[in-house]
């Protein structure tokens, strides 16, 4: 049996918006995990260095794989009144200095036992979670610009927009002038901007531009034929 014409149309225009839509979901997919470090900071409900203790594994209700990371944190730089509420928090009782806590994550390469990363994350029923858009690195590789950054410089500066934003709420509001396209943002993950340059925005808080530090002009520099 053969369509009308109107009833084609809408069809074709229905399989064109789910494609579209299908599209966009997997770009802002690709989008959240590419992000500058600033952004992934400043929309963590958390960040800290810890070391991981041990692995667990566990599943959750809808049968899913979870691991279960046990954690001593070393150093909180957001959010530690959010961490002190969650449920897995405790100090030792034997008086070891830190906090120890547990971490869940689902999609995200596996942490390594005896090794201090940089965690950023969100917190979710008292709980700490790590996902895709988190910011997980092992502490050595932190270059001293994302150290000063997560001490201070990203928080102040968490109204400038880096890689595209997509209908949050607050879109419209963020300020720009490091705008960092679509097709880019494959090289400029990992890349010069990413490891060792911040976002700030200008005296008058009305656009951002990117801070040239001498470890981004070496990086620059070592990059050029």
């Amino acid at each position: 049996m053969r369509l009308c014409p109107i009833v084609y149309r809408v069809a074709l225009l229905l399989s064109a918006v789910t494609l579209a839509w299908t599209i966009d979901s997997e770009l802002e997919a690709i989008v959240y995990y590419l992000r500058h470090p600033q952004e992934q900071f400043c929309s963590a409900d958390f960040a800290v260095s810890a070391e991981v203790l041990a692995k667990n594994q566990t599943k959750d209700g809808d049968n899913k794989q979870i691991r279960v990371y046990d954690l001593k944190i070393l150093h909180i730089y957001k959010g530690g009144d959010k961490l002190h509420n969650t449920e897995d928090i405790r100090v030792n009782s034997s008086g070891e200095i830190g906090l120890f806590t547990k971490a869940y994550t689902v999609a995200v390469k596996p942490l390594i036992n005896s090794t201090v990363y940089l965690l950023t994350g969100s917190i979710r029923k008292e709980k700490i979670q790590l996902n895709l858009g988190s910011w997980i690195h092992e502490w050595p590789d932190v270059t001293t610009e994302q150290r000063a950054g997560i001490s201070g410089i990203y928080a102040q500066n968490c109204k400038c927009q880096i890689t595209p934003c997509f209908g949050e709420a607050g879109c419209d509001q963020l300020l720009k002038g490091c705008d960092v396209s679509r097709r880019r943002l494959r090289e400029f993950y990992q890349g010069c901007e990413w490891r060792h340059s911040y976002c700030l925005k200008n005296s008058e808080a009305t656009a951002c531009s990117w801070r040239e530090t001498a470890g981004y002009k070496n990086c620059t520099s070592q990059a050029l034929p």
